[in-house]
């Protein structure tokens, strides 16, 4: 739980913490409404009052034994859903895994136990020829519809291009 009050922003006192180290103080609380905290006034003979953090507004007008319970629930939601979260990343390496081996079967099913590696990528320079030709006729084909499409507008050289704005300024 973290408290804050206007005294310890002024005294700067987060910052000596942070440099110097935390140290251990004397609080005083309602165990009933843990919303407030006091510590002892250093300089004078009274009270300090430290409120909860806002983020922390949850456990605002709440007792201690209700903090207590509300944190072990948290905790035990925390630890279902990383054990949930563990599940289904075991069940998707398992998925993953099914896949690859099917794949490996298919290959190994499909592959040609006699051929050397030479005689299976015998015939690799003339698909990739082909491939080629057949991407270079696919890219003329669309260069060609790209052309169709271009509109042509005549222009009729007798008509004055500015005619239209001279008759508007008239």
């Amino acid at each position: 739980m973290y408290y804050i009050s206007e005294y310890s922003l002024k005294n700067n006192r987060f910052e000596s913490a942070r440099i110097n180290g935390s140290k251990r103080i004397k609080i005083w609380y309602d165990p009933r409404d843990l919303s407030n905290i006091y510590t002892m006034n250093e300089e004078e003979n009274g009270f300090h009052k430290l409120t909860l953090v806002d983020h922390l507004t949850k456990y605002e007008g709440k007792a201690a034994a209700e903090i207590d319970q509300i944190i072990d629930y948290e905790k035990k939601t925390d630890e279902k859903s990383k054990e949930k979260e563990l599940k289904e990343k075991i069940k998707l390496f398992d998925e993953i895994e099914d896949i690859i081996a099917k794949g490996k079967m298919k290959t190994e099913m499909q592959r040609i136990p006699n051929l050397s590696k030479t005689e299976r990528l015998r015939g690799i320079r003339e698909n990739n020829k082909k491939e080629k030709e057949r991407q270079r006729a696919l890219l003329r084909e669309n260069e060609q519809e790209e052309y169709n499409e271009v509109v042509i507008v005549e222009t009729n050289d007798d008509y004055d291009e500015l005619a239209l704005f001279r008759e508007l300024r008239d």
